[in-house]
């Protein structure tokens, strides 16, 4: 993370450009740290759902705890209640893999954009120090 941090420094005498670049590498680390807490709780999540599969689910109807016929519940899983007989969804409530799906692709989007963003202000930065200053300048 240390790499997004934008160097800040006054371009001549405008102290608002200055304060726009201070503020645009603020943002840049505070999506950067964002985005790292992201995928961190996203992991946990996909690892807390493989471990929930592994549970006794209770049935809507009775409450009786029925365990999976393998070693795991699958996605889509209809078990009939060893207490009542009733059908049911042990997965229905939890959280989808679609749902992880959905969320770790949106955190890479924001990722691509974050590069995007660094890369047009090295642009911009690199263009603005090859353009000489009016101070430079040899006057008449």
């Amino acid at each position: 993370l240390s790499d997004l941090r934008l160097p800040i420094q006054a371009r001549g005498s405008s102290n608002i450009a200055s304060a726009g670049l201070a503020e645009l590498g603020k943002c840049l680390n505070d999506t950067a740290q964002l985005q790292s807490r992201a995928m961190a709780a996203l992991d946990r999540i996909g690892k807390q759902q493989v471990a929930l599969r592994r549970f006794p689910m209770a049935c809507p109807s009775c409450g009786t705890l029925n365990v999976p016929c393998g070693l795991a519940w699958g996605a889509g899983d209809i078990a009939a209640c060893s207490g009542c007989g009733h059908s049911f969804v042990p997965l229905a409530h939890g959280l989808q893999d679609s749902d992880l799906f959905v969320l770790h692709s949106a955190v890479m989007k924001l990722r691509e954009k974050e590069e995007r963003v660094q890369y047009l202000e090295h642009i911009v930065n690199s263009r603005a120090s090859a353009t000489p200053s009016c101070s430079s300048r040899t006057g008449s």
